[in-house]
């Protein structure tokens, strides 16, 4: 049964609002790993002035390789944080890559983890395998749950780990952490839920005793 106008609206709304709030949660943690590159460059460029003024031509170049590498470096995570920010062209759901959408999200979460002091690792995916749905609450939702799994906490602890596996449907998305993070993936899972859900995906949660995961279910093309 479709939803009514206003039903529709607030739907819409509430998705807006969980957009949002993921953003407001980790825009100091973008920002901080913004500045870093900004900060090499700064940096780097005055030692190349140095280096090319007292005519020391190979130390020049190692220091314009070093502003290369970190322009590419800001660059890659300024254009991350812009897809969060930039809103999807309304439209019916497609279908889209499964890797390169996974491999944005990697950017995201690697910057995540290193601000935490955590790991992690996204598996490799198959190359050819394309999803069915809409990219942009694809992406919201996994990055709320990554977020939640990746929150600092006192101890060592394992790796969060993201992977495909074989599913009702064909091929499921695992997302693995310890077992410590299971409150803050419980509490994340309404807000991933419903972003996933304007994905045209669906949420299954498992959260074991020696470990917690929650498996996406992906609609193949």
């Amino acid at each position: 049964m479709p939803l009514s106008t206003s039903t529709a609206e607030r739907a819409v709304e509430r998705g807006l609002a969980d957009r949002f709030a993921l953003v407001r949660r980790i825009a100091d943690d973008l920002a901080h790993e913004l500045k870093n590159p900004l900060n090499a460059m700064v940096i780097n460029l005055e030692l190349l002035r140095t280096r090319v003024s007292s005519g020391r031509t190979d130390e020049a170049l190692e220091r314009l390789d070093v502003v290369v590498q970190e322009t590419r470096r800001l660059h890659v995570l300024l254009e991350q944080v812009l897809r969060l920010l930039r809103p999807e062209t309304p439209g019916a759901a497609g279908d889209f890559p499964l890797a390169a959408l996974l491999a944005e999200v990697e950017i995201v979460a690697t910057v995540l983890a290193g601000l935490a002091r955590r790991g992690f690792e996204l598996r490799p995916v198959p190359a050819d395998l394309r999803v069915r749905g809409r990219p942009e609450p694809f992406r919201f939702g996994l990055l709320s749950l990554i977020d939640a799994a990746l929150r600092p906490l006192p101890g060592e602890l394992g790796p969060v780990v993201l992977e495909t596996m074989p599913g009702v449907r064909g091929t499921d998305l695992l997302l693995s952490a310890p077992a410590a993070t299971a409150p803050a993936l419980r509490a994340a899972l309404p807000a991933a839920a419903r972003l996933l859900g304007e994905a045209d995906v669906a949420l299954a949660a498992a959260l074991e005793e020696g470990g917690c995961s929650v498996r996406v279910a992906l609609a193949a093309e």
